[in-house]
């Protein structure tokens, strides 16, 4: 691992967006495309990768719509680029992950369900943050066939850890008894009589 994970996330992306000509018509639409810097956006397995040189950014593309004249909505997709290490072999895996949001903007907005319309602006930012965090991947592999970094001795699939049990037996010359794994060696301690 070359990188420092991220443990925590910024409690503040501001993206703000007046839309006072919106409000006035309801039913009229304005085309929103923003690329994001996402420096410090990650969870403990994986983390936004639109930050260095060379990188793609985070980019939000919605159509902001105005319903009523006191509620907006934004449809589109929020793609995310993102980085995180292969749990098994350890190495750097990416890719990009593409969130749809489908979200309501209102002047009393409903806790977890809608966001605020405040003084005829919106936020975006707390969109593309949530979009963002909950389309990371949380389980990475870098392909489903990865053995690990020592396949043998810490073989990373359930075929693996029958055959390395099966090596073992065999290596140690006890025909009728069989090692398991030495890292679960201390649960034979717990065992009952």
């Amino acid at each position: 691992m070359t990188r420092r994970r991220r443990t925590t996330s910024p409690e503040r992306m501001e993206l703000p967006l007046e839309c006072e000509k919106l409000l006035r018509r309801p039913g009229t639409r304005r085309d929103v495309r923003r690329e994001v810097d996402a420096a410090d956006l990650g969870l403990t397995d994986a983390d936004v990768s639109g930050t260095t040189v060379g990188d793609d950014p985070l980019v939000l593309d919605v159509v902001v719509e105005s319903t009523s004249g006191e509620a907006l909505t934004a449809t589109g997709t929020v793609s995310v680029p993102w980085r995180a290490d292969c749990r098994r072999c350890l190495e750097e895996v990416s890719g990009t992950a593409v969130a749809e949001v489908r979200e309501v903007f209102e002047s009393v907005p409903t806790e977890g369900e809608t966001y605020l319309l405040a003084d005829r602006t919106i936020d975006l930012g707390p969109l593309v943050r949530d979009a963002a965090l909950l389309s990371l991947p949380t389980a990475v592999v870098c392909s489903e066939d990865c053995l690990g970094p020592e396949p043998e001795r810490f073989p990373a699939t359930p075929e693996g850890v029958a055959g390395a049990v099966a090596v073992d037996a065999d290596a140690d010359g006890d025909d009728g008894e069989r090692l398991g794994d030495p890292r679960w060696a201390v649960l034979d301690q717990l065992k009952g009589d």
